[in-house]
């Protein structure tokens, strides 16, 4: 308590969140905002402690901000909103009919009114009204998901005035059941620095933010500077985000929220002390982790079993993944029992590969619950993510050769007759970007070289490896939890609020009390030392009272703040002590599920977008090259090396960097070599030129396979005097 008390109420923390230090019981070093101020260190950026613009600069926030990229944010704007009111979003199922089914239902009709109706002015009539009635629909839900995030803007600027205002225990009841429309955000003191302009911009389809970040010197000012990060992802982050309008023109342009959904995310966890949560079904880790742990501790279990013990949130997955396959594969519009064969032998490939590197070596180290989720988070969130910066990369690189086309004059020849045009439109023809860089790579060899080092390198091996460790990051597995983040959780507990008559859905209900605890402000300790002094004599009517909802909410006193669990309820969530290096064989196959799953969804889209006129023998032939090639797999695996280095050997030079390099380097290599040998085959390529490019590929992928086994021995050679030193520890603390 002695503690707490010079704690601040929020800080921006370049290495561990709040959150961390309040559980390790470390005290915050804020000399740096001695000069400014507790209130100025936590709105330093217009009511909050991170700027909007803030991505990517604390290792312990790469999840949400992560989350806040994928889906436009859906995914991270549900779990806030969850932990600020309580109410859960509407299921996926509802989702799917609100948001898919009906607008293309819609669609549909109106197609076949164009192609029915003969006459045609009750045809335009029908199609211009059904037209105009989905997008009146689009247009409502995008400003009812709008307005909901707002509501999540302005709960987080409304508590967080309550708590930096330090009132008391009675107040704070009363603010808690307070009506929030009846606040009135030109109150300054609510918005602490926003602005209506702020609020509406921040959650826009596409809006301006003024730039909260401050460059000038902080003897100067009573804010602090903003510091920028200097992590791989921060560095980028910061020069895509500063670089055009944060800097020039003092405006953060927001598509779809995304940036603002991190931002309050951020402040979410620095404010709480959050149970560990799944995303989407939001079960308590602590829930089903006991299970896996049985599981984890008997080495004959099973095959079944594994499956027995899942949680809600991969039992989802698992279903209605496979209720999304096939209804989408019968439902193409030819070939479908081909396309069936083919899906299905995808789905097999990855399957098969993850058993024979899970089940022999690491079965007891990782769940097949963990696999589902990671395989699950590299299918859909890391392949959505590196499709959209790719296209972004693909549009300013192709823009960029477009312009160096009209400058060095590349004609093409469209005809057999040799009539060219430039650019494709002095000829009339359409434009045909690949003929051109073929015809660049003939007069300009040299140069094609550089754009194919460019694209294997900076846009392909880059963005894809990058997302892919993002992808790993974006799911938070009790697996590759470590001993003291498993005891941390155990502390923290399970809120009495999630009961199972919480879990339905509740997209319109009340708000309902928080399963978290907001960090107090010294205030606010202060007060609650002084009511349980004057309060001993009620001692027991205060713990049958409904003071845990209220210290959980605003820190309470110090015995709302023990764990929530009976101890009947702790000694089943008993787990057995993990080795480093039965950690770092959960941290690999938890990698190299997710590539297989980014990889599964890749090779899907080659064989059905790249190679759509390929019948079921030519998709066969593609997927059998990309399956003896597992380059994602491979490249992942020697990701999760750097990974374990800076998590378990907790060497903290070795940042993302240095994690990605080498797996940049080996992707960069593959993708350049099968490039450069179907430029040098040109329109001659044959079976010589394939066996080829088959051969090299092969041989980077055991070169690249080699290393991470070298690696990986030295590690776990490390790691098990690691483990021998902590238990000598241990044995002399016995």
């Amino acid at each position: 308590r002695a503690t707490m008390m010079n704690v601040p109420a929020a800080r921006l923390s370049p290495s561990r969140s709040l959150t961390q230090r309040r559980s390790q019981g470390d005290a915050l070093d804020t000399s740096e905002y001695q000069a400014y101020g507790d209130e100025a260190a936590s709105t330093a950026y217009r009511g909050f402690s991170t700027s909007i613009a803030g991505s990517f600069q604390s290792l312990n926030e790469e999840r949400i901000d992560a989350c806040s990229l994928v889906c436009c944010g859906v995914m991270q704007s549900d779990r806030d909103r969850y932990l600020l009111t309580g109410i859960r979003p509407p299921t996926c199922w509802r989702r799917t009919m609100t948001h898919i089914v009906f607008p293309v239902s819609i669609f549909l009709v109106a197609c076949y009114a164009a192609v029915k109706v003969p006459n045609v002015k009750q045809n335009q009539a029908i199609c211009s009204s059904l037209i105009l009635f989905l997008v009146c629909i689009l247009i409502l839900q995008c400003c009812k998901g709008r307005w909901k995030r707002t509501k999540v803007r302005k709960e987080l600027l409304w508590r967080k005035y309550h708590m930096e205002r330090g009132d008391s225990s009675a107040a704070l009841l009363l603010h808690i059941e307070e009506d929030r429309d009846d606040v009135s955000i030109d109150n300054d003191a609510y918005a602490q620095g926003q602005s209506k302009l702020d609020i509406f911009c921040a959650h826009a389809l596409l809006g301006c933010y003024s730039s909260d970040i401050q460059y000038r010197n902080p003897e100067s000012s009573k804010i602090p500077s903003y510091v920028p990060s200097n992590n791989l992802c921060g560095c980028l982050w910061n020069s895509f985000t500063m670089s055009c309008c944060g800097r020039l023109c003092g405006w953060n342009l927001q598509l779809c929220g995304m940036c603002a959904l991190a931002q309050e995310g951020r402040e979410v966890e620095r404010l709480m002390v959050v149970p560990r949560l799944d995303y989407l079904t939001y079960e308590p880790v602590l829930e089903y982790a006991p299970a896996l742990w049985r599981n984890r501790s008997v080495s004959d279990t099973p095959w079944y079993r594994h499956f027995t013990t899942l949680s809600k949130l991969s039992k989802n997955l698992l279903i209605r993944g496979i209720i999304a396959v096939l209804v989408l594969t019968l439902l193409w519009p030819r070939d479908r029992w081909e396309h069936l064969v083919v899906v299905l032998l995808t789905f097999a490939h990855a399957a098969i590969f993850l058993f024979i590197v899970h089940w022999p070596y690491h079965r007891n180290d990782v769940s097949v619950d963990a696999l589902i989720k990671y395989f699950c988070s590299g299918f859909v969130l890391a392949t959505t993510l590196a499709v959209s910066w790719e296209l972004v990369l693909v549009l300013i690189l192709r823009t960029f050769m477009m312009i160096l086309f009209t400058l060095l004059g590349i004609d093409v020849a469209y005809d057999a007759d040799g009539y060219q045009g430039h650019l494709g439109f002095a000829a009339g023809k359409s434009f045909n970007y690949r003929d051109y860089v073929r015809q660049f790579g003939n007069e300009h060899p040299g140069l094609h070289i550089f754009y194919l080092l460019v694209s294997s390198y900076c846009v392909a091996a880059l963005v894809e490896e990058i997302c892919k460790y993002l992808g790993y990051r974006m799911v938070d597995h009790v697996d590759v939890w470590s001993n003291a983040e498993v005891e941390k959780a155990i502390d923290i507990g399970i809120p009495t609020g999630l009961t199972e008559a919480g879990e339905a859905d509740q997209d319109d209900a009340a708000s309902c009390c928080l399963p978290g605890t907001l960090i107090p402000s010294p205030q606010v300790i202060n007060d609650r030392i002084e009511d349980h002094q004057s309060a001993q004599t009620d001692q027991n009517e205060s713990k049958e009272s409904s003071s845990y909802h209220l210290g959980r909410l605003f820190g309470g006193d110090e015995e709302s703040k023990q764990p929530t669990v009976d101890s009947g309820r702790k000694s089943q969530l008993e787990h057995p002590k993990r080795t480093l290096q039965s950690l770092g064989g959960a941290v690999t196959v938890s990698m190299v599920a997710c590539a297989l799953g980014f990889s599964c969804c890749e090779n899907l889209v080659y064989m059905f977008l790249y190679h759509s006129e390929y019948g079921l023998l030519g998709k066969l032939y593609v997927l059998l090259i990309r399956a003896i090639m597992p380059i994602h797999a491979v490249a992942a695996a020697i990701q999760s090396v750097g990974v374990c280095r800076r998590d378990l050997e907790q060497e903290s030079s070795h940042q993302l960097g240095r994690i990605i390099l080498p797996a940049i380097l080996l992707h960069g290599t593959f993708d350049f070599v099968l490039w450069f040998l179907d430029f040098l085959a040109g329109d001659h390529y044959s079976a010589t030129w394939a066996m080829l490019s088959w051969g090299a590929g092969i041989f980077i992928i055991l070169i690249g396979l080699a290393y991470f086994l070298r690696q990986t021995l030295e590690q776990r050679q490390r790691l098990a005097r690691l483990d021998n030193e902590s238990a000598i520890d241990e044995s002399n603390l016995l």
